[in-house]
């Protein structure tokens, strides 16, 4: 029945592409124009956003600001969760050469408490979390027992893990109490008297350890800018029940961090340290490999000593064997892969360097005019796409930033995706585009601007893995040491190989982007990740950690065409063929001028300024003051029809010279030299006065527009999150969510199908309930209301709830209807389908069975309508002026909304009425005409 209706008046659905302003066409994203507002302060954040002078703040707040705020507030605002965010405590474990925690650095010893492995796992035990959830998150957080929180769609695979070690919310004081006091015995045994007990009345036990002679202290680094001081000052206090006395070094970041991942370990009083209150900011992913080597492993250079040569590094062999093997896909099958990926977690979790605390629940507030946004039930409205997404009535999207590190980095292309925090994920990820992006609500990679397919061959011998696939001998590869790119020859092996399909556009400069800007970029990328010889100005120390692995498992490549290209490889993933594509996703993010002029600056020095430029400090596309010395030397390099030798067998002089003035051309225009892909472009950055300005890249040539995000994820209309007790969540007057218990749950609203199936015989109204922690909820109503508009010839007694499981749309095993109230149900605990376990990020929908064919008879009526809204339509479309009066066109607006009111619904006798009240706006649009 509905698709019947929906092809009745395909007139007016044309008419509606002449009359109205719509996106058909325009490319880039919905809004023309992002302003971002960066501030010292967000109190009054939730305000300005509830007023309309701002649209959505970027940042999450934590649950606590949302508590008492009257409803001529809360009813102008939605709130979208953000659960990204984990605490963890980080312990130094250096200890001494005979492996005992006394430790000597320039001829002192100092005992490192933290350096005894079985003293850093009683922490698990010694820290309530439930305490912390409760009294200094007030509830808007839940516990973490390793580097994989709840939220993620992996953490079922580690679940038993935490099982197996007895780990729980509310620890076991009194039991890891007994255990460091054991240990700081045992120590004090075998070091014949130089570490003692002393009595001292003001002490919470009585007593304090003392090391040779002085009173032992345990230095806490416990940073201040959010709840980690709070929970810093807690676990300094649990540690001062075992008698340790605890200095707590309270500071903001920058000085903190210093401290604490950029020294030696070793290093003795009065600049060691102890503890470090850490924090992560995590995104979704559907493999946890990657989290749990970052966390734990040594090998990864993010564990204490970080691999730096002449420190004391921490070192684990186990730990590394089992995440190299996960990270180099040497794994036979997800079988494997999971065993392998339980047993790296628990010697982590054993290990205790870093010992996880919570992952909090914090929101952010959005005024309710904004519509749109795909957000990722994970990370909320933090993520690349939701400036692209997000609608408003005007178009122009005002928002809020916390001035946090904002102006702090230099913006070059080493730091650009890696080290950038807030201020990449707010304003440089949705400038500029990668081939393989990542789907925000579910963790897929997929093809954004390279389609690609992947092809594996590969066999396993021992601990290694051997490719079996030939690499083509015309291959090439470059070699940064002679600067020239070479064929690889014959007789080479790979194990995987992935063909790219890139979808070019034009620079934001508005020269093309072309081959030449992927060639040039990965031998860009060779040349920085290589240290050719000692002093050699063409390495970056940093940007050879991150890349230098990756682009030795390059075995060969292959330029087809003008915008295809093949990479023969040596890696796999067991579990997905996506992330093979993104991680030899070399599509680059700059032109190849620019690359080329920034590595003449840090060559040459500035030929303007007369500075000295590196990777690691000066060069900043943003700043204005190196913008002299970068138009210089692009002027430079057209005086002189200078073409780079690795390119110079693919582009011209002329063309080579057209894209330097194109860059010259922009830094005149902006000050900045911020050139790339995306669907918005750099038009101001103004730290001195604290605000950015985005505009939309409506270029012709680039690849998606606003009617193309829609089909490509979820989109939300509206969410909220609260923490209940027995209570429910109501999201306005679209759904809620009845909770028997006490958890935090999300309730959102989805503006299409967020299955994509397109399933017949729905009332199309689609929410979403996330509830991650249910161990203190016994049962869940879920109710979704509707109107008769909705039922599209649906027979409402016949409605129920169904849920999506991944593949297909199911039947909610315990659902209904409510007639009278209008709400279609379903019941949700332990033993039904869903259960509360599955409520992580789960949409839902009503469902229902067509009405008999009884309503057939009213369908001459709704046909004469059509026919006589159609003729209306065609004699306007004949008289309208070029120029549409605005009164005229918000008559034309109206009616066609009465319009789509009458495709979309299957009930004649509804239809019937919208077409007439359209019928009537049509004759009056007549008679001004």
């Amino acid at each position: 029945m509905k698709r019947e209706y929906l092809g009745m008046c395909i007139l007016g659905l044309i008419f509606l592409s002449i009359v109205t302003v719509n996106s058909e066409g325009i490319k880039g994203p919905y809004a023309d124009e992002v302003y971002i507002e960066i501030r010292d302060s967000l109190d009054n954040a939730i305000v300005d956003v509830a007023s309309g002078e701002f649209d959505m703040c970027n940042d999450p707040l934590e649950g606590t600001k949302y508590d008492s705020l009257p409803e001529t507030i809360t009813s102008n605002i939605y709130t979208v969760a953000n659960c990204q965010f984990s605490t963890d405590i980080l312990l130094n474990p250096c200890t001494g050469d005979d492996g005992s925690p006394v430790v000597s650095f320039e001829g002192t010893d100092w005992f490192n408490v933290t350096g005894d492995k079985e003293i850093r796992y009683a922490f698990n035990f010694l820290i309530n979390r439930q305490y912390i959830i409760d009294n200094i998150y007030s509830g808007y957080a839940y516990p973490m027992y390793g580097a994989v929180d709840v939220n993620q769609p992996c953490h079922g695979e580690l679940q038993q893990v935490y099982e197996e070690l007895g780990l729980t919310r509310t620890g076991d004081e009194q039991s890891a109490i007994q255990t460091i006091n054991n240990r700081m015995e045992y120590w004090a045994t075998q070091l014949s008297g130089r570490l003692e007990k002393v009595p001292d009345p003001g002490s919470p036990t009585g007593y304090w350890w003392y090391f040779d002679g002085n009173l032992l202290e345990f230095n806490a680094m416990i940073r201040i800018e959010d709840e980690r001081l709070e929970i810093g000052r807690y676990v300094a206090d649990q540690i001062e029940k075992c008698g340790i006395q605890v200095i707590r070094q309270e500071g903001e970041f920058l000085a903190l961090v210093d401290i604490v991942y950029f020294n030696d370990p070793k290093t003795g009083p009065p600049d060691n340290w102890n503890m470090y209150t850490d924090g992560w900011g995590h995104g979704m992913t559907l493999f946890p490999e990657v989290a749990i080597t970052l966390m734990y492993a040594p090998w990864y250079g993010n564990m204490p000593g970080r691999q730096e040569e002449n420190w004391w590094n921490y070192t684990h062999n186990d730990l590394d064997t089992l995440t190299k093997k996960l990270v180099n896909g040497i794994v036979s099958g997800t079988q494997e892969y999971w065993n392998l990926c339980r047993q790296s977690y628990k010697l982590g979790i054993q290990e205790a360097v870093r010992v996880f605390l919570t992952s909090s629940w914090e929101q952010s507030p959005v005024n309710n005019e904004v519509t749109g946004i795909c957000y990722n039930p994970y990370k909320g409205i933090v993520g690349r796409w939701t400036f692209i997404t997000a609608r408003t009535l005007d178009n122009e999207l005002k928002t809020i930033t916390f001035n946090i590190r904002q102006f702090s980095y230099p913006k070059n292309p080493c730091f650009l995706n890696y080290f950038l925090g807030n201020l990449g994920t707010y304003f440089l990820r949705p400038v500029c585009d990668r081939g393989v992006e990542k789907n925000p609500n579910n963790g897929e990679l997929f093809p954004f601007r390279a389609d690609y397919t992947v092809e594996k061959s590969f066999h396993f011998e021992e601990n290694n893995i051997i490719g079996d696939m030939n690499v083509p001998s015309n291959a090439i590869i470059y070699d940064p040491v002679n600067n020239v790119w070479q064929e690889v020859g014959s007789g080479h092996k790979a194990i995987s190989k992935v063909t790219y399909d890139f979808k070019f556009s034009n620079w934001h400069n508005g020269y093309p982007m072309s081959m030449v800007d992927v060639r040039y970029y990965m031998a860009w990328g060779f040349e920085w990740a290589s240290e050719d010889g000692e002093g050699d100005k063409y390495y970056n120390e940093m940007w050879s950690y991150v890349m230098s692995e990756k682009l030795n498992d390059i075995g060969g490549i292959v330029f087809l065409d003008e915008d295809t290209i093949e990479i023969y490889g040596n890696y796999q993933h067991p579990g997905s063929d996506n992330i093979i594509a993104r991680y030899f996703d070399f599509f680059p993010q700059f032109p190849w001028h620019i690359y080329e002029a920034m590595d003449y600056l840090i060559e040459n020095g500035g030929p303007i300024t007369g500075n000295d430029y590196n990777y690691e400090e000066f060069i900043d596309l943003l700043d204005p003051n190196m913008m002299p010395d970068l138009k210089a030397v692009l002027q430079h390099f057209i005086d002189t029809d200078y073409v780079p030798n690795i390119i110079e067998d693919c582009v011209t002089v002329n063309e080579a010279k057209t894209g330097y003035q194109a860059c010259i051309n922009w830094i005149a225009l902006y000050n900045h030299a911020l050139i790339s892909n995306g669907p918005f472009y750099m038009e101001i950055y103004d730290p001195d006065n604290m605000f950015i300005i985005l505009k939309a890249f409506r270029d012709p040539t680039y690849p998606y527009g606003p009617d193309d995000w829609d089909t490509m994820f979820e989109t939300v209309d509206s969410q909220i999150t609260m923490t209940v007790t027995n209570d429910s969540i109501q999201l306005r007057e679209d759904a809620e969510i009845s909770v028997n218990g006490i958890t935090t749950g999300t309730l959102a609203k989805f503006t299409t199908d967020p299955s994509r199936v397109n399933a017949e015989n729905s009332i199309e109204k689609y929410v979403d309930v996330y509830v991650p922690e249910t161990s203190c909820t016994n049962q869940i109503e879920i109710r979704v209301y509707y109107d008769e508009s909705m039922l599209n010839g649906l027979d409402e007694n016949s409605l129920k709830l169904y849920w999506y499981d991944g593949n297909s749309w199911k039947e909610c095993s315990n659902t209904g209807v409510n007639t009278v109230e209008n709400y279609v149900w379903a019941l949700v605990d332990d033993t039904t389908t869903p259960s509360l376990k599955e409520l992580l990020g789960t949409p839902f929908g009503g469902f229902g069975n067509p009405l008999t064919a009884k309503i057939a008879a009213f369908k001459p009526v709704v046909m004469y309508r059509l026919n006589e809204v159609n003729e209306l339509l065609s004699e306007i479309e004949e008289k309208l002026p070029d120029n549409i009066p605005e009164d005229i066109q918000a008559l034309l607006d109206k009616a066609q909304e009465h319009i789509d009111n009458a495709n979309k619904t299957g009930n004649p006798v509804y239809a019937n009425n919208e077409l007439l009240k359209a019928i009537e706006l049509l004759n009056d649009i007549l008679t001004q005409l």
